[in-house]
């Protein structure tokens, strides 16, 4: 099985024992695939949101199940069947410390990625909004982080999930303002962009290329 293959197959809607199982090795060969490639692969929404929906039920099931162990009013926990349920924590708390391992280190990696090629991403999934012009009034007073191209007008902004585009977005325009605090506000209105492709080189290829 392909990454393709992966992606196309988790907009499946069963919640059977088999399919979180399936969820499960999916998930798996996500975390893998993200970590072997340079480039970030598209989000995964449907399997996402099930994992993390699964989480959190599996979370709740752990408290409610701590909470009879310990209750001194629960007739039906004696010391007979206290081992048992003990037992029963401990797979469901392993089953779930091995899930949360999975999707922390899988939305690690793509952060990683993202904060390393932030401008790189941020144009992929918004357009560079336009610059001003030479006779504007406002042109000297334009800062770094006015030219940060917003995502939040992509209902779609694949590779990206929404959460990720505005995150990017916010780190894109954290990073402008530092830049312009520190040495790009005394350059010419016309250099102070991060998105410019004066001479065909795109700002954005130089983020890509690890440069920023």
């Amino acid at each position: 099985m392909d990454i393709d293959d992966i992606l196309a197959s988790v907009d499946r809607h069963d919640t059977s024992p088999e399919s979180a199982a399936l969820d499960h090795q999916l998930l798996t060969r996500l975390w893998v695939a993200e970590r072997a490639v340079s480039e970030l692969l598209p989000w995964p929404g449907p399997l996402m949101e099930r994992m993390m929906e699964r989480v959190r039920k599996q979370i709740e099931r752990i408290e409610d199940l701590a909470a009879s162990s310990s209750d001194p009013y629960n007739t039906t926990t004696t010391s007979t069947n206290n081992p048992t349920l003990n037992l029963k924590l401990s797979i469901l708390q392993t089953d779930l410390a091995r899930t949360q391992f999975l999707i922390r280190s899988f939305l690690r990696q793509r952060l990683a990625k993202l904060t390393k090629h932030s401008m790189h991403y941020l144009l992929l999934v918004a357009p560079p909004r336009a610059s001003p012009t030479p006779s504007s009034q406002q042109s000297h007073t334009q800062t770094p982080e006015d030219f940060i191209p917003d995502p939040a007008d992509n209902p779609n902004p694949s590779p990206l999930s929404a959460q990720e585009a505005a995150f990017l977005h916010a780190h894109q325009t954290l990073l402008a303002g530092h830049y312009g605090a520190s040495f790009l506000n005394s350059f010419p209105p016309q250099l102070r962009r991060l998105d410019d492709n004066a001479g065909g080189t795109s700002e954005g290829c130089y983020s890509a290329w690890g440069w920023d």
